[in-house]
């Protein structure tokens, strides 16, 4: 589940795993996103590494979340980045 505020330019990306054992990777195709923006992505649980990726890598080839465990979750943290790359 994903919720994006486009008057603050953050959001939260909620992934859940079911209990289903091979499944470890979700992918979610995010939406109301800025074209041409970057955005700061951060794992609250820190089941990934901090990165800052551009639109169309969320908005074409997915945002990926590993979870390694069934039945566990976790928040994705989304803020565009209005630095100049």
């Amino acid at each position: 589940m994903e919720n994006w505020d486009p008057v603050r330019k953050n959001g939260v990306v909620f992934a859940f795993r079911g209990s289903i054992e091979n499944q470890p990777e979700h992918r979610f195709v995010l939406a109301g996103l800025n074209e041409g923006k970057w955005y700061r992505l951060h794992s609250v649980d820190g089941s990934s590494v901090d990165s800052k990726v551009p639109d169309r890598d969320l908005m074409v080839a997915w945002l990926r979340v590993h979870l390694g465990q069934p039945l566990s979750s976790e928040l994705v943290l989304l803020e565009e980045d209005d630095a100049q790359h």
